[in-house]
């Protein structure tokens, strides 16, 4: 009892035990938090050493190797696009999006397929790849927060403007990040090249909605949520109408042509599933 009251000062953590022989759950809001602790219960298992001034010792470890971890995958993320050039701040909040989901997928690797779309799409249009990479990669790095599409460019102009970047690149990148949210107001610009950079971001950002929606994203989703099948059942088609809107929305001319027509095969897949769990599933709803 001690050494879990302990732990749970410690870490920030709920220690939950059950009836279950080998299972402790640990509960937390804040998903770095839980990763942290989990890194220190398993490195106290392992050591055998268990008491409050042990913990300490291992939680603080625990905490430098999250950290490190941090900046290893934002890095990664950035150098996995062809990014060298982004500031520390930038890189260490690109690699907290790993701790992170956004409609059941791991944030920073959206962040990264965003930015190889975002940045095909600039080249079929003869824009800077490299800005229209750096744009997708970072257009969901403030993306729990209420108005995250504002706050991230906010934030995203306050860093870049200090390094080496020009006004104006730094202007396109924080516009593209502005108008990424569907059904937004879009903010328009004099220049055309910035309007196109940021259509090429919101189109690569959209392409989620595709098939993986319904192989892979709304498992994800229920599995971490424990959604209940009635609740599930309940809002699927209210989902469903929503991407019917979204298809309607592509900006590029590689969007419109490409796009409504992998959200219709997403569309078909989660029809059919539909279907299949209201009746195979129908005595649990």
């Amino acid at each position: 009892g001690r050494n879990i009251r302990s732990f749970e000062m410690i870490t920030g953590v709920e220690v939950i035990v059950d009836d279950t022989p080998g299972i402790v759950m640990l509960s937390a809001f804040d998903p770095l938090r839980r990763e942290v602790a989990r890194n220190t219960l398993d490195k106290l298992i392992i050591d055998g050493r268990i008491h409050p001034g042990r913990i300490e010792e291992v939680y603080e470890k625990a905490r430098e190797d999250a950290e490190d971890m941090i900046r290893e995958s934002g890095s990664k993320a950035a150098f996995d696009l062809g990014i060298h050039d982004l500031a520390e701040p930038l890189l260490e909040q690109l690699g907290q999006l790993r701790f992170r989901t956004s409609h059941g997928q791991n944030l920073l690797e959206h962040s990264k397929e965003v930015g190889f779309l975002a940045g095909m799409m600039a080249e079929e249009l003869e824009l800077d790849v490299a800005l229209a990479r750096r744009a997708g990669l970072l257009h969901d790095i403030k993306r729990k927060q209420k108005n995250h599409a504002l706050k991230g460019a906010d934030y995203a102009e306050q860093v870049l403007k200090g390094y080496r970047f020009l006004p104006e690149e730094v202007a396109m990148i924080c516009q593209a990040i502005r108008n990424h949210e569907a059904f937004k107001y879009n903010e328009g610009s004099d220049l055309k090249e910035d309007s196109l950079v940021s259509n090429c971001l919101y189109d690569g950002d959209k392409f989620r909605w595709g098939p993986d929606n319904f192989t892979d994203t709304i498992w994800d989703m229920v599995s971490f949520f424990k959604t209940p099948i009635s609740k599930f059942i309940a809002h699927y088609p209210q989902g469903m109408e929503g991407l019917v809107k979204i298809k309607q929305t592509f900006r590029t001319n590689t969007g419109k042509k490409y796009g409504p027509q992998f959200i219709d095969t997403g569309i078909s897949i989660g029809k059919e599933l539909f279907q299949v769990i209201n009746t195979k599933f129908r005595p649990y709803l």
